[in-house]
């Protein structure tokens, strides 16, 4: 009984912190917002130029603003709220050429290269939404971890156990080992942790860490031999 009045008070402290965290991390970019605005208003980018600069500004916070609402909406949606998984057949390599697709403007711009490998059409029944989602996230991350001109390896096969093995890999700087074991916390705020796209409280990995496991999977992360992480989704068929 002790017990476990402790770890559902050490429950609470940890949904606090989290709040708290991510109340800070709406803010930061609000702020920023204000303060270009209150710039414009005032006429302080007294220039085409300024204000050209002063809105773009505006306009990139507050993209990093919507996606931590769109993060916190998913991590609520998958966490708290039990939605239902809305399971139906996928071809699982269908899908993900899809979604690499999805990624060419960013891979083009930071001249990056996605080599996709698959053992044929793998059938798994899912739900579409999450596991693109889930997906998505770990690929954003890749992205934007693998330096300029990168190369970023993507592999899906079933193996010997029957399962689905979807990895991702990359040639960024990689992860510490003592921080793996933290990586999918969404209160991991580590120096070097790629959970954080934006210096704040990232929810991407931890949210495809949930989705995967309401589809009875797991996600395995280690460094790479030569340089760079792999992420595997491994799924039972």
């Amino acid at each position: 009984m002790k017990e476990a009045l402790e770890k559902q008070e050490q429950m609470e402290q940890e949904r606090k912190l989290f709040f708290s965290s991510i109340i800070h991390d709406l803010r930061t970019p609000l702020f920023s917002i204000r303060g270009y605005l209150e710039g414009l208003k005032k006429g302080i980018a007294n220039t085409p130029e300024k204000r050209k600069k002063y809105i773009d500004i505006s306009y990139e916070k507050a993209s990093v603003l919507n996606e931590l609402i769109s993060d916190l909406h998913s991590f609520t949606q998958v966490n708290y709220l039990e939605k239902p998984l809305d399971l139906e057949e996928l071809n699982f390599t269908a899908v993900m050429k899809e979604l690499i697709q999805g990624f060419e403007p960013e891979l083009v711009k930071k001249e990056q290269e996605i080599t996709f490998t698959s053992c044929g059409d793998i059938i798994f029944k899912g739900d579409y939404y999450l596991l693109s989602r889930a997906v998505n996230n770990i690929l954003s991350n890749a992205i934007q971890y693998t330096p300029v001109k990168g190369q970023i390896q993507v592999n899906l096969e079933i193996s010997v156990e029957n399962h689905i093995c979807l990895s991702i890999s990359d040639n960024g700087p990689g992860i510490l080992d003592k921080n793996i074991p933290y990586i999918f916390s969404p209160l991991y705020r580590g120096e070097k942790s790629r959970n954080r796209k934006t210096g704040g409280l990232g929810l991407g990995l931890t949210i495809a860490n949930s989705i995967v496991n309401k589809h009875n999977g797991k996600i395995e992360v280690f460094n790479n031999n030569d340089k760079g992480v792999t992420f595997r989704i491994i799924l039972k068929l």
